[in-house]
């Protein structure tokens, strides 16, 4: 089946009663007319519907578009679609609770609260935009989670994502929690890296920078929702280049996709997420190289016992310490950190000590 970009809700209930029969062999019998129902009758759009009806007939939608797309596109059997079954559901909860201007927290205590015929047509628009058009779940609910706290995202943003946390983990290895430093995050994005550490760091003060003017206008919003405004400062710059004074910590997530791998990105990424936050150039290293000149030239923008965490992608270690050791001979690295999935995620680099 052939998906337009300009959908009508009439197109989508067109589609809907398409896959009704995918339905048909995986919804056990005491639901499956409640299903079918919800699909395919138009007056369900006058009706309200309970949160825990609602949110099942989500992902059964969401469960048979990916199984029709699996037999359409893979070549390989898909062995254990059970495997898709939480995620599923926690996005069909997600996209629910956004539909209700609600959490996903009080759609899961509230499964008898009823919905509205409004709630109901946007959460059958965010889900077409979800399964159709592949856009990522944080962008239709404008919302990310990333360590403890709950950012603001846009497309003006990449999306944080949980390896990006090894970072926070790190710098908690190498400062005390209360200790008075400055942090620069360079390539900040939507501020979450920045404002987490604000968070674990008490006593700290840092800034944000990006090229992006719309992102730091996103990064600036979740400072002042979050209540760490007079802690923090965004600045339109190119890494370090319109920078004052001196740092203690050093963090960035840049860019690291090489140009010729950014086509293999998953849809949802390639599509959506704006690709100045992923190319890395040719061999995917350009930034870690503008960093690594740009401390070399003004060295004491880290302080004596300062710190440079740098995210990189998988495989990356060899090229990213070769590229700081070349270009930036003053910095000394001092080892790295795996994320949850076991991949070297996060490198170390402190000053080396000043000859006497």
């Amino acid at each position: 089946m052939t998906f337009s970009h300009n959908r009508s809700f009439s197109t989508f209930r067109v589609e809907e009663t398409t896959f009704v029969g995918s339905f048909r062999k995986e919804i056990p019998n005491a639901k499956k007319n409640a299903v079918i129902s919800f699909l395919t009758d138009s007056n369900n759009v006058q009706k309200t519907i309970n949160v825990k009806d609602t949110s099942l007939h989500g992902f059964q939608f969401l469960k048979s578009m990916l199984e029709n797309e699996i037999n359409m596109h893979d070549t390989q059997k898909h062995e254990d679609l059970a495997g898709w079954l939480n995620p599923l559901m926690l996005e069909a909860q997600l996209l629910l609770a956004a539909a209700m201007n609600e959490d996903r927290d009080y759609v899961i205590s509230h499964p008898n609260k009823s919905i509205t015929p409004h709630q109901l047509d946007t959460y059958k628009k965010f889900l077409v935009r979800r399964v159709v058009d592949k856009e990522p779940i944080c962008y239709i609910t404008g919302k990310k989670e990333f360590w403890t706290l709950e950012f603001t995202v846009t497309r003006d943003t990449l999306i944080p994502r949980p390896s990006t946390e090894t970072l926070v983990d790190a710098a908690i290895g190498q400062f005390s929690r209360d200790s008075p430093i400055r942090i620069l995050d360079l390539g900040t994005g939507s501020g979450c890296l920045l404002i987490s550490l604000l968070c674990e760091f008490k006593n700290a003060e840092g800034v944000g920078t990006d090229v992006s003017s719309k992102a730091l206008e996103v990064a600036k919003s979740n400072a002042n929702n979050l209540g760490f405004q007079n802690r923090c400062k965004f600045v339109e710059s190119e890494w370090i280049s319109n920078l004052d004074g001196q740092f203690d910590l050093i963090v960035s997530n840049p860019p690291y996709i090489a140009h010729h791998e950014f086509s293999g990105l998953d849809e949802s990424v390639r599509n959506w997420e704006p690709e100045i936050a992923l190319k890395g150039g040719d061999d995917g290293l350009e930034c870690y190289r503008e960093i690594a000149s740009g401390i070399a030239v003004r060295p004491s923008i880290l302080s004596d016992k300062g710190v440079l965490l740098l995210e990189i992608g998988k495989g990356q270690m060899e090229g990213v310490r070769d590229v700081m050791e070349q270009l930036c001979p003053n910095l000394e690295y001092k080892g790295y950190m795996p994320d949850l999935a076991g991949i070297e995620r996060c490198l170390t680099f402190k000053k080396k000590p000043t000859q006497p």
